[in-house]
């Protein structure tokens, strides 16, 4: 498998797609996949929230009947991640730190 640049990656637990509405639907894949493709052009965070206010809005008054956990993630390819400074904590003794 390869990957490429902005490729996302949604990981969910399983009250996503058995949420139900009052009709008794499941929200299901089919759903979440459009959900999903009609919000790509959003940052990952507001992505996962508008899956969020989707499942929510389908199930209307109905209450969840397991967790909604989302997780999605972007793929930066060849760009290192940013490394924290280092600091010297004592003589010989170094450290990295997120501040700075």
């Amino acid at each position: 498998m390869s990957f490429r640049e902005h490729d996302i990656f949604l990981l969910f637990t399983d009250g996503v797609e058995e949420a139900m509405n009052a009709q008794d639907e499941y929200y299901g894949m089919e759903r979440l996949q459009r959900a999903m493709s009609d919000n790509l052009k959003l940052d990952i965070g507001d992505l996962t929230e508008a899956i969020v206010d989707d499942i929510l809005k389908f199930s209307g008054d109905q209450p969840l009947a397991d967790d909604l956990c989302l997780v999605a993630a972007e793929a930066v390819l060849n760009k290192p991640a940013p490394r924290p400074p280092v600091h010297q904590t004592s003589p010989g003794e170094y450290k990295r730190t997120a501040d700075s």
